[in-house]
């Protein structure tokens, strides 16, 4: 078979560039972030993170580790990517997250996070309660 001539290659990668092009049109648009993390920023999503937020998502979006996850929660417990974080992380490691830290992200991030995610956050503020000498709720006749 030949090889095909320049101005018909020239004219496949056009097509292919305008195509590619189009995808955005189409609806599936999102700000992508221009400082690397945009394999690990959620489709849809607008994020305005500084440079270090976004190194620390994208640090404990990599290492799964408690503590790599709640540095970047202490540190930006507002966060956009709070909510994109908590329900990448293994269950594991969402149960060694401190209770206290979790306290600190604003409720309606915690109300929208999936069942089992909450249930794991939830496992860590139940133990948490319970080594501080806890050993349930109150009957009210203690006294």
């Amino acid at each position: 078979m030949a090889k095909p001539s320049k101005p018909h290659n020239l004219s496949k990668k056009f097509l292919m560039g305008v195509a590619l092009s189009a995808i955005p049109l189409a609806g599936c648009t999102s700000i992508v972030p221009t400082d690397g993390t945009a394999a690990n920023t959620p489709v849809g999503t607008s994020v305005s993170a500084t440079a270090e937020e976004a190194a620390l998502f994208k640090r404990a979006n990599s290492l799964r580790t408690v503590a790599a996850a709640e540095q970047f929660l202490r540190a930006y417990p507002d966060s956009e990517l709070v909510r994109s974080l908590l329900t990448r992380l293994p269950q594991s490691t969402l149960r060694g997250i401190d209770g206290e830290v979790v306290d600190e992200i604003p409720r309606s991030v915690i109300n929208s996070l999936p069942f089992n995610v909450k249930q794991a956050l939830a496992v860590q503020t139940e133990r948490q309660g319970n080594v501080s000498g806890n050993s349930g709720p109150s009957d009210g006749y203690s006294g």
